[in-house]
């Protein structure tokens, strides 16, 4: 009994910041560059499509993946997206959600494209990679000197290895707060009594309460006028 509950204890310990992909993944493509401005943060877009067998399977693994989601959840926003009729406002233009994907390249599925929070696509890839591989690609991305270096040369090199994910405060209006509340799963209003893992966004009504019980988490949301 013991030696059972070691192994529990092992498992609860391995699994306890995976999350199902609906607590952080946005289905529309404005209001993922919406929270993106209001959290300083880069934007993934998965194209795909709900039978695509590769795009199954890499929401069934490396989105489940731990680290994988230490980093979407702290530096990107992540959406996915289908090719349907849905609008969606592109650099001031208006497109269909099937229309975008032929605007941005995604001739297959997945792809997955980033860009800046003002919807400058910053890079493009497609596939189904495996946790390993796409945790280089978001490091890469997230690199500043990106443009000095090609991926294969940051994989081969390792470059990944030293970079880690940079905890920031964030001062936002009330409404501003309220609007970011509605839109992302993954920000919640801090409360001392309730499990919220570090990579949640966490919204401090009263920032100097309870502030020893802060550190751990990487993203804290502030009422600019507090």
């Amino acid at each position: 009994m013991k030696k059972l509950m070691t192994i529990l204890i092992i498992l609860i310990t391995t699994v306890i910041f995976s999350v199902p992909i609906e607590n952080f993944v946005l289905r529309n493509f404005n209001d993922a560059f919406e929270v993106a401005n209001l959290t300083n943060k880069k934007v993934v877009i998965m194209f795909s499509t709900p039978t695509c067998p590769a795009c199954i399977e890499f929401k069934r693994s490396t989105l489940l993946d731990e680290e994988i989601q230490k980093w979407l959840r702290t530096e990107f926003v992540f959406a996915e997206i289908y090719p349907t009729n849905e609008i969606a406002i592109f650099q001031g233009d208006e497109f269909r959600y099937g229309d975008l994907f032929f605007v941005l390249g995604a001739r297959y599925t997945p792809t997955f494209v980033f860009f800046e929070a003002d919807q400058t696509p910053v890079g493009a890839i497609t596939g189904a990679y495996p946790p390993e591989i796409f945790l280089d690609v978001l490091k890469y991305v997230n690199y500043d000197l990106n443009n000095e270096i090609s991926l294969d040369k940051f994989i081969q090199e390792q470059i990944g290895k030293n970079i880690d994910i940079q905890p920031k405060t964030i001062y936002l209006s009330q409404n501003e707060i309220e609007r970011l509340v509605y839109l992302d799963p993954n920000t919640k209003l801090y409360d001392s009594k309730k499990q919220l893992d570090p990579f949640t966004n966490i919204v401090l009504i009263d920032p100097y309460k309870n502030s020893s019980d802060l550190d751990e988490f990487y993203i804290k949301i502030i009422e600019e006028n507090l």
